[in-house]
């Protein structure tokens, strides 16, 4: 129409991104050991019980990472150091595996968070709960066995590592390691995260959730 005014094509692209950004889900960032007393608690109770809340899964994403280290740079020094673990990190090993690195195209939010309150709550060797937890969340046992005994469970524990000492730089090499450690949306909650503190700092960024109710 005549006088109708024109958008340019950065005010579009601004227009669609404050849109996307309105849009886009919360973000629960976890890291964890496979082994740590506190972390396995925090699956098996805290987590499980968050995921299950009425519509919480739905209109948050879990974004979940391992806690692996080695005392020099992760990109040349691979004798890894997990909390509570053997060195080499044997159960994080089969952990990373079974996850695929956490990965978010192989394996899906119910997947990768099932598999870790499933671990949390399991007892046995490492393989059996891996076999365990992997029938619960229908994952491939020989896939997960293939990356275990191959090369691709070491490419995983450097990037789990690479990632660990990115997000934790003062305790990237010794220390404590400070897990199970939990943000929301950016905003660090600790390792001392309730099941109360996460669910109301998610609701007060607005999510459409029952369990906000």
């Amino acid at each position: 129409a005549v006088g109708a005014p024109v958008m340019s094509a950065s005010m579009l692209t601004m227009a669609l991104l404050g849109f996307a950004s309105h849009g886009s889900k919360p973000v629960v960032d976890g890291t964890f050991g496979a082994n740590c007393p506190p972390c396995k608690e925090f699956g098996s109770t805290v987590l499980k019980q968050l995921y299950a809340a009425d519509g919480i899964k739905d209109t948050v994403t879990f974004d979940m990472h391992s806690a692996i280290r080695s005392a020099g740079s992760p990109a040349t020094d691979h004798s890894w150091d997990c909390p509570d673990e053997e060195p080499g990190c044997p159960m994080t090993k089969w952990f990373l595996c079974a996850v695929d690195g956490w990965n978010t195209t192989t394996r899906t939010q119910d997947q990768r968070v099932g598999f870790l309150t499933c671990w949390d709550d399991a007892t046995g060797t490492s393989e059996s709960k891996t076999r365990e937890c992997a029938k619960s969340v229908s994952l491939d046992m020989d896939e997960i066995t293939a990356c275990h005994s191959g090369i691709k469970a070491e490419s995983l524990q450097l990037a789990a590592a690479k990632y660990f000492e990115q997000r934790f730089p003062s305790h990237a090499h010794s220390g404590i390691f400070d897990v199970p450690h939990v943000f929301v949306d950016g905003k660090d909650l600790g390792y001392q995260a309730d099941y109360q503190t996460i669910l109301k700092t998610l609701c007060a960024t607005g999510i459409e959730a029952a369990a906000c109710k």
